[in-house]
């Protein structure tokens, strides 16, 4: 990464923690200049838990599946809070973006049908298919990693806004008693007293219409 970035400036597509980018830029200040956006699969409001039954039934909260963790950031807080620190242009695709398009059975049965590439992609796809529909209990999953990418081809597909991140304890969520640091978006005035890393970040919670179709297209080996 370090020989890449000092050839120019590039975007890198983080579909994990920030671990090895913190590491090549560590110390290494001329290779951050080089940082033309850092797209992160990364993020949350204060006070949002990612729970698959939001905003489906009645109300209640804790329906059938998991609650799930901003993964990408708690495998590595000290990474994150690193590269925010720096203030390198950064782009967070965050859960709350991925839960707006879902890849179904009958999805990936049609990549499998085009061969090559695609099928490639579906038939590896399946395990992690079965564990949305058995653990999650939805009929498919949120592409992730695929919108991060998506980004980076066409982010006007993406109403996102300029806005203040931080990492420290969520107070809004279970009166900030349970749960670890956070990476943490909002409004200037809604960032902690004290947190362990802030700056400013593009946050992309939303897609615009037609985004499963786009993703389809985008899939497809014979286009």
């Amino acid at each position: 990464m370090r020989e890449a970035l000092a050839t120019g400036p590039l975007t890198i597509v983080a579909l994990g923690p920030l671990t090895n980018i913190a590491a090549a830029l560590r110390g290494r200040p001329e290779l951050a200049k080089s940082v033309g956006r850092i797209v992160a699969v990364m993020g949350r409001r204060p006070g949002h838990v990612f729970h698959p039954a939001e905003g489906r039934g009645d109300g209640i909260l804790f329906g059938h599946g998991p609650v799930f963790r901003d993964f990408n950031f708690d495998k590595d807080r000290a990474a994150a809070a690193e590269i925010l620190a720096l203030g390198a242009p950064i782009s967070l695709i965050p859960y709350e973006a991925a839960r707006g398009v879902s890849l179904t059975g009958a999805d990936l049965a049609k990549l499998e049908a085009q061969g090559g590439a695609a099928a490639w992609v579906a038939a590896r796809t399946r395990g992690w298919l079965a564990f949305w529909v058995d653990t999650v209990g939805l009929s498919g999953f949120y592409p992730f990693d695929a919108l991060a990418a998506a980004y980076v081809i066409e982010p006007k597909r993406f109403d996102c806004a300029t806005a203040s991140a931080w990492v420290a304890k969520d107070l809004r969520l279970w009166g900030g008693f349970f749960g670890p640091e956070a990476l943490l978006v909002g409004l200037a005035s809604e960032r902690a007293a004290a947190p362990r890393a802030s700056g400013t970040v593009v946050y992309c919670p939303r897609l615009a219409p037609g985004m499963h179709d786009w993703l389809m297209r985008k899939l497809d080996a014979r286009q």
